[in-house]
Formats: structure tokens, C-alpha cells, sequence
């Protein structure tokens, strides 16, 4: 069931693909389209209100994502890097600093649909990355991230993010 939404996912970012790719069209279309697949919450514990997908499930999903847009399967898997280490906590206690941001991390994903790509995710995970320059705006209701990458031999070669 949940790839067969995933597949429909998938179908519908390729039909959108050529135009992002080119510059014609902005993402927005993608973004909202795997928002509403429920896409963001897999890996969250059902009592946060994800659906407690496992790793394993969550790489097929993205497998499945990428038979569509491979970027879009791209972003997604960072943000299930950001948010893994705390969906993999559950519902276990943690210190009250802790216990404070994953809630309002689930809630952003839950409640808002926001997609969360940490600027250390992949220094942190050792995805193979090298001179990684960020910078940070503040809008006043949230943070732009703009910077960029350069690989580390073999991997293959990400674009500007």
C-alpha cells in the first residue's frame, strides 16, 4: 500500500521533471506533492504521528521516489538523515532540552510539513563531502539555507544546494 502511494508519488513528479531540471518551474509542485504522500513522517514514531517506517522500508520508498525525480528522492534522504538519530529514540526518555526539540521537531514535520536537511548531515554521516560553505538567513519566520559542496572521489558529484 504504501509504495503503490509512492509509485503514484513518483509518476507524478516525472510528469513535472524536464520543466524543474531546464529552470521552466519551480519545485513547489514536487514539494507539495510528497507532503501530501506523507512522506516526511515515515521514520517518525506513530506516537509523535509519523508512521514508524523502518530504515529498510524508508530505502525502498526512496528507490521508488527516485523512478520519478531522483533529486526529490535526494532531498528526501537527507532530511531522513536529520531526523533518523531522534526518530530512532522514540518514545525513550531523553533529557528535558533533548525531549523538548524532538517534539517540536515532529510537530514542524507533522504538523506543518516541513522538511528538515541539516548543513552537518553530511560532514556527520560521512557521505563523502568536502569544502562544504553555508550560510544562514534569518526571514524572521525561518532560517535559508544556501551553500554549497564539492566531492570526495568516488562519489558521485552533487550539484549547488
Amino acid at each position: 500500500m504504501l509504495l503503490d502511494r509512492v509509485r503514484g508519488t513518483a509518476d507524478e513528479l516525472r510528469r513535472g521533471v524536464a520543466e524543474v531540471d531546464s529552470g521552466r518551474a519551480a519545485p513547489h509542485r514536487g514539494n507539495r506533492l510528497v507532503r501530501q504522500a506523507g512522506l516526511l513522517g515515515l521514520l517518525m514514531p506513530w506516537e509523535f504521528g509519523g508512521a514508524g517506517v523502518s530504515f529498510l522500508d524508508c530505502t525502498k520508498v526512496l528507490e521508488t521516489l527516485a523512478t520519478g525525480d531522483g533529486a526529490y528522492a535526494l532531498g528526501l534522504a537527507t532530511h531522513y538523515a536529520a531526523i533518523g538519530s531522534l526518530c530512532e529514540t522514540g518514545v525513550s526518555e531523553l533529557p528535558a532540552a533533548a525531549d523538548r526539540f524532538r517534539t517540536w521537531l515532529f510537530r514542524e514535520v507533522v504538523e506543518h510539513g516541513r522538511m528538515f536537511i541539516s548543513a552537518t548531515t553530511q560532514t556527520g554521516t560521512g557521505t563523502g563531502l568536502r569544502n562544504i560553505h553555508a550560510t544562514y538567513r534569518n526571514t524572521g519566520a525561518h532560517y535559508i539555507l544556501t551553500g554549497a559542496t564539492s566531492p570526495c572521489p568516488p562519489q558521485p558529484s552533487p550539484t549547488t544546494m
